[in-house]
């Protein structure tokens, strides 16, 4: 993905701010005087607070829906990228046919017609795993994907 929001440019961010602390820790260590010892617990707890805040996010619907909405800006959609994330981002994709086929470049559009058997196989095998697991494996996004396509067929 050249132009959009991307797992890699997401995790980018994460390490430049984690470095931008660290750079201040080590400020305030030589301004304060410090132990190596301070350093090393306040960037540790840095480190473990972004690790907790980075789960508050359901990342891929944001990259997504982020993709999806900024593709006129952008002029490309990148649907092969977006078609290879999470399952429960499918429905996304099929609530959003006219922006993956309207790309600036026209590559959007040959891509969804040549690919969107690929999409729906993808769905379909999605609900038939669904069926084969337990209540064990529950979750509220996997609940909500396979009800979007229980009341939306798939179509090819």
């Amino acid at each position: 993905i050249e132009l959009g929001l991307g797992h890699k440019r997401i995790g980018v961010l994460i390490f430049l701010s984690l470095t931008l602390y660290g750079l201040f820790s080590l400020f305030m260590k030589i301004r304060n005087c410090k132990s190596a010892f301070y350093l090393l617990r306040t960037n540790t707890w840095a480190a473990y607070t972004m690790l907790i805040l980075m789960t508050l996010v359901d990342w891929d619907v944001l990259i997504i829906r982020y993709n999806l909405s900024h593709y006129k800006e952008t002029g490309e959609v990148s649907p092969k990228y977006l078609v290879n994330l999470a399952d429960k981002t499918l429905p996304i994709i099929y609530q959003n046919p006219q922006k993956v086929k309207n790309a600036k470049d026209k590559q959007g559009e040959v891509w969804y017609e040549r690919h969107k058997v690929y999409v729906a196989n993808r769905a379909k095998n999605y609900l038939k795993n669904q069926k084969t697991y337990s209540w064990l494996s529950w979750n509220y996004a996997d609940y909500q994907t396979e009800q979007y396509f229980l009341k939306n067929p798939i179509k090819e």
